[in-house]
């Protein structure tokens, strides 16, 4: 009994010897867990990935670089292009610089910040359905292209004037948004477009308000009190009446107010909505969601002749093809 504890020392000692000796030779061997192993070559598979990315990166900017050998200055924006772009660059800025002075009467460099601007022929290879077909098309981005993540080009657009320069009013609007004052956001929840009214898709104005319930179709019959409902409350609003719906409101509102009516609109932030909206169109808000409602009431909703025309190619060449026997 007495040689026990001997015994359990010894034999103590020869697990402790044996887990010494079996960590210097894992330690020597460099062997290492599986675990340990999956997140090495996890590591290594995604610094080769980034590497790949940063090179495909740097090839863009360096090809960006040697392409934009322009420099405009429109309504204080700097304007990087290309020389086959140059022309149709200073048209859409010139365009766009009017209707952000008309519409918000400040110009595009405070309306854009101190962003640098470019445009310049397509660096990727895929273009939208339609765009590219009779003309090149060109990319257009805003801020320093050789810090831009995934390339210069942020947006493909057709070699035209009008495309460029709505392009470059959707970034306005956009920065514009984020600048406005909390509560015109928390009401607005999008940007409201600089361009027209009267440019405006209204069919999907018309289906977000018919699918928003009863008292959103009654709207639509020339009920202003439950047209009131449907746009300045803001208990139970849908994100669709939040975003389009509201958006086209203002849109209709600044543009009854023609000259100074967007700077009225976001002069006092502690007005109520409605009041913000008299304010705009210097008339009573009433009045603005009557018209309004009235615009889209009128809308036509019918089926275009081109969509009848194309579903009739579709079905007679379906028909041609079932009625085809083997011979």
């Amino acid at each position: 009994m007495r040689a026990q504890p001997h015994h359990a020392l010894r034999t103590l000692r020869c697990v402790a010897v044996a887990a010494s000796l079996a960590a210097s030779a894992v330690e020597a061997q460099g062997a290492e867990s599986p675990l340990d192993s999956l997140r090495r070559q996890w590591v290594a598979t995604r610094d080769s990935i980034l590497a790949i990315r940063n090179a495909r990166q740097q090839t863009r900017t360096d090809r960006l670089r040697g392409r934009l050998t322009d420099t405009l200055t429109i309504d204080g924006v700097r304007v990087l292009t290309g020389s086959a772009q140059r022309a149709v660059a200073d048209s859409a800025f010139r365009r766009a610089a009017r209707v952000v002075r008309e519409r918000l009467g400040e110009s595009l460099r405070v309306a854009l910040g101190d962003s640098i601007a470019f445009v310049g022929p397509a660096l990727h290879s895929r273009a939208p359905l339609g765009l590219g077909w009779f003309s090149t098309p060109v990319g257009i981005g805003f801020g320093d292209p050789a810090a831009r993540r995934n390339g210069y080009a942020v947006e493909f657009e057709s070699a035209e004037v009008t495309a460029l320069a709505d392009r470059v009013l959707f970034t306005v609007a956009s920065a514009t948004h984020a600048r406005t004052d909390r509560a015109m956001r928390r009401w607005v929840a999008t940007a409201v477009p600089l361009k027209p009214f009267r440019d405006r898709d209204l069919r999907d104005d018309r289906r977000i308000v018919l699918a928003a319930g009863v008292a959103s179709r009654e709207c639509l019959t020339g009920d202003v009190r439950q047209c009131r409902a449907v746009v300045f409350d803001t208990t139970g609003a849908s994100a669709a009446l939040r975003g389009a719906v509201r958006a086209s409101v203002v849109q209709f509102a600044v543009d009854i107010g023609g000259p100074g009516a967007w700077r009225r609109l976001i002069a006092d932030s502690t007005a109520s909505t409605p009041d913000r909206i008299t304010a705009a169109a210097r008339v009573p808000s009433d009045t603005v969601i009557a018209r309004w409602s009235r615009a889209l009431a009128g809308v036509r909703t019918d089926v275009a002749l081109t969509d009848v025309l194309w579903v009739g190619l579709l079905l007679g060449t379906s028909l041609a093809i079932t009625r085809r026997r083997p011979s």
